[in-house]
């Protein structure tokens, strides 16, 4: 029996440390994944959060997320108040992710995954934002740290012994964790990562391209080494395609008009009626369950003057079923556009006066992953600030500076002649 004073104990614990909890990776039940849970032979959950009650274990998790957001208190309380709700919330937030895509766990399971994604992004030091796929790419790159950290190593997350140390042990990587090696690949690619020269990047690119020849390595994975490899050549030779010509001022004019007009709720007429149907051509993806935030600004592009693109690296739309993954996806809206046009990636501190009205920009993960996508509108009197039009978004859509602080973006100089 646990009396009171071991209960605070564990729980102080629990909120102060990540090293005791190892946590079981259940299949997500996502249609790429199926019923392959066999190979997770190791289900084991921390015996101090599987001691705990329900109550015990919702309020660890809470507080977790109040340390998560102290980051935020300079923006006022009723942002902190706001955030927390979105994240419990919300239908992109912590808790519907891990009731959604772990369905088959016990409430006590479901929780203590939640305090153990929180509890990675407060050992990384990252305010969680429930918008487009933060969740989804957050859990990918917890259960990656966990495989590093089972393996007693160390080292810097997404630095060069980081990846190089998981390009070198791909297939266990792949067994270890409950997604498919498509996403591995995605979290792995060494050309992606912010934090890495070219030099590095270079040489992880051929470390993982030499994998393809080897014998230990199964089908799968080597497909998607494969495929990875296909369209990193593509992108070498598409860099800095010219845009059709249409003036700055009548892009920035027109993108607004449709980014305001559909893109300050997360439905295209009204928060009531988020899922209600796209203006005729395109479709409203999350009326479907999925993220809508990059087929938004794809959209916002379109309208604007900016011409579709078919021949490689694609970016076009002509129905649900024509239509390229850089349109509707924003890890792929991410790469086609910083190999079509000229970007920049940095992380935001106290101000947004480098942008302009109807940008795009991808918010990233620390692997260098985009999580969600969104297009800057009014600049603010204030100069360093922007409002935002965007989808499958938590957000209020008046400060970007809120949502972006501390982030790294990637974002897209679309008509700054």
């Amino acid at each position: 029996m646990l009396n009171k004073k071991n209960i605070s104990s564990i729980i102080m614990t629990m909120i102060l440390s990540l090293s005791t909890t190892v946590f079981v990776f259940a299949d997500e039940n996502t249609n790429v994944k199926g019923q392959d849970v066999t190979k997770y032979n190791e289900e084991m959950v921390s015996k101090n959060l599987e001691d705990l009650s329900i109550e015990q274990l919702i309020d660890i998790r809470d507080k977790a997320i109040d340390k998560n957001l102290e980051g935020l208190r300079k923006f006022g309380e009723d942002s902190v108040k706001e955030r927390k709700d979105s994240i419990l919330n919300f239908e992109f937030g912590l808790v519907a992710f891990v009731n959604k895509n772990y369905s088959n766990l016990t409430e006590k399971e479901k929780l203590i995954r939640q305090i153990n994604i929180v509890e990675y992004e407060n050992s990384i030091n990252d305010i969680m934002d429930p918008s487009g796929d933060f969740f989804k790419v957050t859990n990918q790159s917890y259960q990656i740290n966990e495989f590093v950290l089972k393996n007693g190593k160390n080292y810097k997350e997404w630095s060069y012994e980081y990846v190089e140390f998981l390009i070198e042990h791909l297939e266990d990587l792949c067994n270890f964790v409950d997604f498919d090696a498509k996403y591995v690949i995605e979290m792995v690619d060494p050309s992606i990562k912010p934090d890495l020269s070219d030099n590095q990047k270079k040489s992880l690119n051929n470390e993982l391209i030499k994998m393809y020849s080897s014998n230990t390595l199964s089908t799968n994975i080597k497909d998607e080494i494969e495929n990875w490899e296909n369209n990193l050549n593509i992108n070498e030779k598409n860099s800095n395609e010219p845009l059709p010509r249409v003036s700055p001022s009548s892009y920035r004019q027109q993108a607004l008009a449709y980014a305001k007009k559909h893109g300050y709720t997360n439905g295209y007429y009204g928060s009531t009626n988020r899922k209600n149907n796209a203006p005729s051509p395109y479709y409203n993806f999350q009326k479907d369950g999925y993220g809508d935030c990059a087929n938004f600004v794809s959209q916002c592009l379109h309208e604007a003057g900016v011409t579709f693109w078919t021949n490689n690296n694609p970016w076009y739309y002509y129905s649900t079923s024509n239509r390229s993954p850089s349109w509707a996806g924003a890890r792929e809206f991410k790469i086609h556009w910083m190999n079509r046009i000229a970007y920049q990636t940095l992380t935001v501190s106290n101000s947004l006066s480098f942008l302009r009205p109807a940008t795009p920009v991808s918010i990233l993960n620390s692997s260098g992953v985009a999580t969600h996508t969104l297009i800057s509108t009014d600049k603010h009197s204030n100069g360093y600030n922007f409002s935002y039009a965007a989808h499958s978004d938590e957000g209020a859509r008046t400060n970007l500076l809120k949502k972006l602080e501390g982030k790294k973006i990637s974002y897209y100089k679309v008509y700054w002649e």
